[in-house]
């Protein structure tokens, strides 16, 4: 080593040296009681980390456990309150480098006591997942003690919560119990997995043994969640659904299809509410019992097409009708009949977030901007014709071919649910611009998918506006040349039902949005 390097060294030394008897100062100097105090201390703390030069010591030697907790907590506060910035060195870091990891202290029969709340149930709380995942997990290290908060959530609940599947494993190889429930809600480790959309985790939890019978205090079992995914587009959720199922029937389980949530709702009815065909299917697969089905209220339908609907993001629309009307298709083709009633509830809603547009606007013509400008149909553009050759709605009928055909030739040709997943795949996201501009495309197809479901909802209506002095074809004729907004009309001029309400709750919805 040259005199330079031994030079610097020992400078590194001293200077360690001195910023450890400062630490040392600090910490003998605050009043633990006071808030004032402790709030000083943090931030001559944060100081003193940010320039600290020379050798880490080691905390356990200055700061008591429960010192150390408060010190990490405050610290996970600041950084949601402020962020994590580059110039910013947080005194977690500084922890981490001092090679601190948590000891649970132990009680007088020599067993670790778990009860309290430490950093990383703070950064849960919060959702700081990059703190939680890149830095409290090498402090809070230890998968054979599971500490628990003043609301009864471990550390378990809130790696499976935030989807940390490395974490979760190794809990559950440390001889976690899988059915562990959080003590506020009475929710699982696999109803907070699927709550949150980590379906890995929740596959995992599935096969290490969690039940997937258990209810949470609102009666929420795993399937009632899993019938209720608030996603616009679940293509990897397609593949978890078929998984989770195959699993439950390769492991020959019992599942509760008909358990009712506090609100009397069984899974069936959240899939039919949720828009979702594939697990309507599924919940008929598992033995759901047609008899026990009730059709979604008013309010609950309500509730969903405020969520689902996005008056800016134009394939919402398509993927509400679509999954709606599939949703319901799947109904009828195992026996359930709509009611007027059931439709017109529908319609209502149909209407109130205009789903649907006047001819001309489907016709409308849009400028190219090439060397001439040229006007054409926003389908004939180039652009869109190539890609909507290649496009297939179902193996017999590509995109291209279906918004050339006229309304009652294409409503023979697609079903609700060909439409329903176009409109949760890539093909449509990824439609030039100027297609779902203003809905053009999009609203389109919702034409030519609704159609025949409104022609066959406003026959009866309208031969009772007519007091049956018109013959049924000369009535089913008069109907074919009506848009399906008209259609609609008619079935509510001999209704007394009221779409007032659900049309100022829409606008108040996209004040808000």
């Amino acid at each position: 080593m040259s005199n330079n390097e031994e030079n610097d060294a020992e400078l590194m030394e001293l200077l360690g040296k001195l910023n450890f008897e400062k630490l040392k100062s600090l910490r003998k100097k605050v009043n633990w009681e006071s808030k004032e105090e402790r709030r000083e201390f943090l931030k001559e703390l944060s100081s003193l980390v940010k320039n600290w030069t020379g050798p880490y010591p080691d905390l356990r030697k200055i700061f008591r456990p429960e010192e150390i907790d408060w010190i990490l907590s405050e610290d996970v506060r600041n950084l949601d309150r402020l962020g994590l910035t580059l110039d910013r060195v947080s005194i977690i870091t500084f922890v981490i480098n001092c090679g601190y990891r948590d000891e649970p202290e132990l009680d007088k029969d020599g067993k670790p006591i778990l009860r309290r709340t430490t950093a990383l149930h703070i950064a849960g709380r919060l959702s700081l997942t990059y703190v939680l995942s890149v830095y409290l997990a090498r402090v809070y290290d230890r998968f054979d003690a599971n500490n628990i908060d003043d609301v009864g959530c471990t550390h378990f609940h809130v790696v499976c919560t935030h989807g940390y599947i490395d974490f979760v494993e190794r809990f559950l190889e440390s001889g976690q119990d899988p059915n562990l429930l959080l003590e506020s809600t009475g929710e699982s480790p696999l109803h907070l997995a699927l709550k949150w959309g980590h379906n890995d985790v929740a596959m995992l939890l599935l096969k290490k043994g969690a039940n997937v019978n258990l209810a949470n205090r609102d009666g929420i079992t795993p399937l009632h969640l899993i019938s209720d995914r608030d996603f616009y587009y679940e293509n990897d959720d397609n593949t978890f659904f078929k998984e989770f199922f195959k699993f439950i029937k390769d492991q020959h389980q019992t599942i509760q299809i008909e358990a009712k949530d506090k609100w009397g709702r069984t899974p069936l009815q959240r899939a039919v509410t949720s828009f979702m065909p594939d697990l309507v299917d599924a919940c008929f697969d598992l033995g759901a019992d047609l008899s026990n089905f009730v059709f979604p209220t008013e309010r609950q339908l309500d509730k969903r097409f405020m969520f689902l609907f996005d008056d800016y993001v134009d394939e919402f629309k398509l993927r509400l009708v679509s999954g709606a009307l599939a949703a319901f298709e799947c109904l009828k083709k195992r026996g359930y009949e709509l009611e007027r009633s059931d439709a017109l509830t529908i319609m209502k809603f149909f209407l109130a977030y205009k789903v649907f547009r006047k001819l001309e606007d489907h016709e409308k013509e849009f400028v190219v901007e090439d060397s001439v400008d040229r006007k054409k149909c926003w389908y004939d553009e180039e652009e869109f014709t190539s890609k909507a050759q290649n496009t297939m709605i179902n193996p017999n009928l590509s995109l291209y071919e279906l918004v050339r055909l006229r309304p009652g030739e294409a409503e023979k040709r697609l079903t609700y649910g060909d439409c329903f997943e176009f409109a949760r795949s890539d093909d449509f996201l990824l439609m030039p611009d100027y297609a779902k501009e203003n809905d053009t495309c999009n609203v389109y197809l919702n034409e030519i998918l609704a159609r025949r479901f409104c022609r066959r909802w406003a026959l009866e209506p309208f031969m009772e506006m007519t007091s049956h002095r018109l013959p049924i074809l000369c009535c089913e004729m008069i109907l074919e040349n009506l848009k399906n907004e008209d259609l609609c009309r008619v079935c509510f001029a001999v209704t007394d039902h009221d779409i007032s309400s659900i049309n100022e709750k829409r606008v108040i919805v996209m004040k808000l949005k």
